[in-house]
């Protein structure tokens, strides 16, 4: 059974599943969707041979031309006969007219239907009613107009031209043929579906975006890199956006018809991208993939498994239900998914070091006892702020009318659902020049954007003299945001593409005056932010130099230690009391184990250097890799005759071998080969449980094999894997590798498929 046949059955289960979850009214938006609802079109059409009226006996599309002036032609139902078709406002299509008999404009006459959403309607602009006339210079009009006649009498070619600012998604089109002095109409209802598009190369669209290069990267492109690892060890994961397949077009669909955004807003890119990011998560929407962090995954799949979204689309079209499970970098691969699908320019985005503020105060604060132990919830138990390693979101491009003039361009949006915007759970999109000039009135959520890029570290201590029982300790205004990166428009020495810095775009170079305005601007919209800030301990004398070392990454099998080296600038004996600790994290920054920890007491004579360490074995830190590769070392140390405090961290992580694949050199259209998947167990403990999952778009369809647990120190050879690529061109082969004891083992392949002799 071929894969489109698979799928439109699968799809019944879809249209049924719409009346359950959505109003009756929602579910007739997307009702009309037969070319992947069923097995067959159904034609309701019927010619009346007795009539005197002219009717349409079929319709036809040049499928291959339409595709390739509208840039759709590598979405799948554009290459199936019969199927939906797929193309861009504000730029015109044509299609031929077969009617029962010859038609004569002195007496025969039509007008053309569009109607989208479930309650179409004139006065809303949901519903038109087009007469055949001249073409127009007007973008923000429907246009329908002859072409060249064709030599058959019978037929008749016409044009449509959708406004520029049209809504997007699934339209229905139906004409209606009278005839002079006759009473009645007969009315022909298309079979195709139509799907409407975001239009980037229509310079009257709102998301026209002007260079070529950047249209094929942030719309056309189907798999790419998103980064991971931390700021000292970047790691690209390869990711399959997949946004042609035959099941994501009419799952964006599906769930746009299901959220709150009314049919006559759904031309608006600011709405429309606001609305993906609640969608994408199943938080408030019943939406696409469910988020977790903590805990097993033995109910779904586990986030570092997934290869692109290709997978989680289809499931999420089949099953009916959120699919599980997700966390940031999934929710990011999917939204650029979703926007690419419908046309809206996207990249999805990695910011290093970025900060989590729970309590909207602009800052990330920690709080620890006189002791130096660390305070859980703060000053008021409702204080959880938290830096994560790294956390991913998406830049969308656009025009920003309800924004004064300037803040057009990137916007970010965020479908990792962290904090709720207007009751639900869902971010921006946000202008990047705002988040740059700390305009954090700017809508949407630019106040939390802006923490996650530019906030100030502050630590808070408790202290009897305080009014508030607390004093500032340490403000650090160059933690947060240390890169915020995505994958580059060009090819590195490796004819891959790497990492583009886009840190300039979203902040001013760290301890500027122009990036110190900005989060002064910010400051001055914040009262909870002006009350931390001024929350400012009497100085203390600090003449005890601390510094802990940083690890940039460690290999599996490695020891690393927790090192601090403390110096005494007094011409008198200092005593220090110092906390070292080695702890398993997310890479939310949430501890999960502590791996280990240690109190050490130092007497420091004047001038003195000393260094003390904790050093952690490969066995202490093992068993934690099936939960998380993060590592956190952490120092908090106090001076006794002074009360000069200090406290310093660093994250790494653990690097794993990857999973090699292997291809023949030469691949063709249509012929069958293997993959060949190849990785070597670091551990001394044997790998149980392991999963393959292998995608690429072009080349094949997702799969998932179990393979055979791998011994301690042994390998994996497995050569199970074949497929049959599709598309002539450059294509990605993803896989992944998951065992009870190790996650996140990645592979990537380019394959080049030529075309048959």
């Amino acid at each position: 059974m071929s894969y489109w046949v698979s799928c439109r059955k699968a799809a019944k289960n879809y249209k049924e599943e719409l009346q359950k979850r959505f109003c009756a009214n929602y579910s007739s938006d997307v009702s009309n969707t037969r070319s992947i609802i069923s097995n067959e079109l159904f034609d309701n059409n019927t010619i009346d041979s007795s009539s005197p009226i002219l009717q349409v006996q079929n319709v036809s599309f040049d499928r291959e031309v339409e595709g390739f002036r509208h840039h759709t032609g590598r979405y799948e139902v554009m290459q199936e006969e019969g199927a939906a078709l797929v193309f861009r406002r504000g730029q015109p299509f044509s299609f031929v007219l077969h009617f029962n008999r010859a038609f004569n404009p002195e007496e025969d006459y039509f007008h053309l239907q569009a109607e989208f959403g479930h309650t179409p309607l004139i006065p809303k602009g949901t519903k038109y009613k087009l007469s055949l006339s001249e073409k127009s210079d007007n973008d923000d009009n429907w246009e329908f107009s002859p072409v060249n006649q064709s030599n058959h009498e019978n037929e008749f070619k016409v044009q449509v031209k959708t406004p520029s600012n049209c809504q997007v998604g699934l339209w229905k089109f139906a004409l209606f043929t009278y005839k002079r002095n006759s009473p009645g109409e007969a009315k022909y209802t298309f079979l195709q579906d139509f799907y409407i598009l975001f239009n980037p190369w229509n310079e009257s669209d709102q998301v026209f975006l002007e260079d070529e290069e950047k249209r094929q990267e942030y719309v056309l492109n189907d798999h790419g890199k998103i980064w991971m690892g931390t700021n000292k060890a970047p790691v690209s994961y390869p990711w399959v956006y997949g946004q042609f397949d035959l099941c994501v077009l009419p799952v964006v669909t599906l769930l746009l018809a299901g959220s709150d955004i009314p049919p006559t807003e759904r031309g608006s890119a600011v709405i429309i991208s606001r609305a993906l990011s609640a969608l994408v998560n199943s938080y408030d929407d019943e939406g696409l993939l469910v988020g977790k962090w903590v805990g097993t995954f033995d109910d779904g799949t586990k986030p570092f498994s997934w290869t692109g979204s290709i997978d989680f689309f289809n499931e999420f079209l089949t099953s009916s239900r959120s699919v599980k499970y997700a966390q940031c970098w999934v929710f990011a691969g999917a939204l650029a998914t979703a926007c690419r699908t419908l046309g809206i320019p996207c990249r999805p985005v990695t910011c290093y070091v970025c900060a989590h503020d729970t309590d909207n105060s602009l800052t990330v604060d920690k709080y620890f006892s006189k002791s130096g132990k660390v305070i859980k919830g703060g000053a008021d138990g409702g204080c959880h702020d938290s830096i994560w390693n790294f956390h991913c979101w998406n830049d969308v491009w656009m025009t920003r009318p309800d924004l004064p003039p300037g803040y057009d361009g990137w916007q970010a949006i965020d479908a990792t659902p962290q904090e709720k915007s207007g009751w639900k759970y869902r971010t921006g999109p946000a202008s990047l020049e705002a988040i740059k000039k700390g305009l954090v009135g700017y809508q949407y959520d630019t106040s939390f954007l802006f923490s996650e890029v530019n906030a100030d570290v502050c630590h808070f201590v408790e202290d009897d003299d305080s009014p508030w029982r607390f004093t500032r300790i340490k403000l650090d205004p160059s933690m947060i945001g240390k890169r915020i990166v995505t994958q580059s428009l060009t090819d590195n020495v490796y004819g891959e593409r790497g990492m583009e810095d886009i840190t300039s775009q979203y902040k001013n170079s760290e301890g500027s005056e122009a990036e110190r305005a900005a989060v002064f601007n910010a400051i001055r919209a914040h009262p909870k932010a002006q009350k931390l800030y001024k929350a400012v301990k009497t100085p203390v004398v600090r003449d005890v130099y601390f510094k802990l070392k940083e690890i940039d990454s460690v290999l599996i099998g490695d020891t690393f230690s927790v090192s601090l080296t403390m110096e005494n600038y007094a011409s008198e004996q200092r005593k220090v009391n110092a906390a070292l600790t080695a702890s398993s994290v997310f890479y939310t920054g949430q501890i999960v184990d502590i791996i280990k920890e240690g109190d050490v007491e130092v007497n420091l004579q004047p001038k003195e250097v000393k260094t003390v360490r904790i050093s952690v074995l490969p066995e202490d830190y093992h068993g934690m890799l099936a939960k998380s590769t993060f590592m956190k070392v952490m120092a908090v140390a106090n001076v006794v005759e002074t009360g000069q405090s200090f406290t310093g961290e660093d994250d790494f992580e653990v690097l794993r071998t990857k999973l090699e694949i292997k291809v023949l050199d030469q691949i063709y259209v249509g012929n069958t080969v293997e993959v060949q998947l190849f990785f070597s167990n670091p551990l001394v403990e044997n790998l149980t449980n392991c999963e393959l999952k292998v995608e690429g778009p072009g080349l094949l369809k997702p799969r998932t094999e179990k393979v055979s647990n791998i011994p301690s120190y042994g390998q994996l050879r497995h050569q199970c894997v074949s497929m049959t690529p599709r598309r002539v061109g450059t294509h990605l082969l993803v896989a992944t590798l998951s065992s009870d004891q190790l996650s996140n083992i990645k592979g990537s392949k380019h394959v080049v498929v030529e075309a048959q002799n």
